[in-house]
């Protein structure tokens, strides 16, 4: 699984958004608790103005941890993306 999170960092940080995002999805759906993965889905996510699939993962987050810092830090990057 480590190998699909660096590929699908690689292809993200290539520009090739949609393919890195796919892998990222893949090891944070075998790995749910893989919180890298999933913060780096995120990020990505975010920073790609993807706020539906950044907004996913924040929820996972939430159902996993509860409303933890972890969870309202992701909630709040979405709000400032949206201000």
């Amino acid at each position: 699984s480590r190998k699909w999170h660096n590929l699908g960092m690689v292809l993200v940080a290539d520009g090739r958004y949609a393919e890195g995002v796919d892998w990222l999805e893949k090891v944070a759906l075998h790995e749910p608790f893989n919180s890298a993965a999933v913060d780096d889905l995120f990020r990505a996510s975010l920073k790609h103005g993807d706020l539906t699939r950044a907004a996913h993962w924040g929820e996972e987050v939430r159902r996993g941890e509860g409303v933890s810092m972890r969870y309202v830090e992701m909630r709040l990057a979405i709000a400032e993306a949206l201000e």
